[in-house]
């Protein structure tokens, strides 16, 4: 006598899954998914501000090296279209520049003559160990080292995206009129030695018509690229109690955006920008 086997009538009750479960597992995902992908952001803003701070510092110490063979003297920040077509402005570290109208107009990036030329620039042999290029217009080649990574698309066009403090240069008018840093720019190792001063800033490239930045312009309210709300400054130094012929030392700091205005009003301008105080 044979017994007919029964059918499981509870794995026949149970579908493969019911609309509800599907919605409950894309509601998890969903839930994960906005829980990293904010800390992946983070993180890859914090990979980029990395960058832009390992560029900050090879071009400050870019700087103190040239200074070093120029008897102490800095290149100069410069101002728009000046450089080496000029022998008198052949210290300036940046060729180029743009009209205010033109700072925002992205338009015109692919434009003969848009953007600026580092390769033009009186510092670019300390840079890449590659030797100064005339200044020619149809020259787009650009450097990853004068970057932010966070510039975007239009920083490939302007090719430099970092402003050297404009007051260290010897046409910059400061307070009265004249000029602190001197006919030759600032000397970094004579009696006047500056101390705890900014050398570059990470700039929006949309406030730059020329590779100098100079405090209470148009940068005023902070309009810096920002790295999770903070900006990134390279500044010379000496070490504490050193002697007035030890080397100086580049360092990079983030700040926070508030303080991008803080340091360029009045009070704090003389301690960070001036090169005489």
């Amino acid at each position: 006598m044979h017994t007919a086997l029964r059918p499981d009538r509870g794995a026949a009750a149970r579908p493969g899954s019911t609309l509800i479960e599907l919605r409950v597992v894309f509601a998890v995902i969903a839930v994960l998914a906005g829980m990293l992908l904010p800390a992946l952001s983070k993180a890859k803003e914090g990979a980029r501000s990395t960058v832009c701070k390992s560029n900050l510092r090879q071009l400050s110490i870019g700087m103190l090296v040239y200074a070093d063979d120029s008897q102490g003297f800095l290149c100069w920040p410069g101002l728009t279209d000046r450089g080496n077509t000029h022998p008198r402005h052949a210290a300036d570290w940046v060729f180029g520049g743009r009209p205010d109208a033109d700072t925002n107009d992205r338009t015109r990036c692919k434009t003969p003559g848009y953007g600026f030329h580092a390769e033009a620039g009186s510092l670019f042999p300390y840079e890449l160990s590659r030797a100064r290029s005339p200044y020619r217009e149809t020259f787009i080649e650009s450097f990853p080292v004068h970057r932010c990574p966070s510039t975007g698309p239009q920083s490939k066009a302007l090719r430099v995206t970092f402003s050297m403090n404009g007051l260290l240069d010897p046409g910059a008018p400061v307070g009265d009129g004249a000029s602190e840093a001197g006919p030759k720019g600032t000397q970094i190792n004579g009696e006047r030695r500056p101390s705890s001063k900014v050398l570059l800033v990470n700039e929006d490239p949309c406030t730059m018509k020329n590779a100098a930045f100079h405090p209470g312009g148009s940068a005023i309210k902070g309009s810096f690229v920002m790295h999770d709300g903070r900006v990134d400054i390279a500044s010379m130094d000496a070490p504490m109690d050193a002697p007035m012929d030890a080397p100086m030392d580049a360092h990079v700091e983030d700040l926070r955006d508030r303080q991008g205005g803080e340091i360029q009003r009045p009070g704090f301008q003389a301690k960070m920008f001036h090169p005489s105080t």
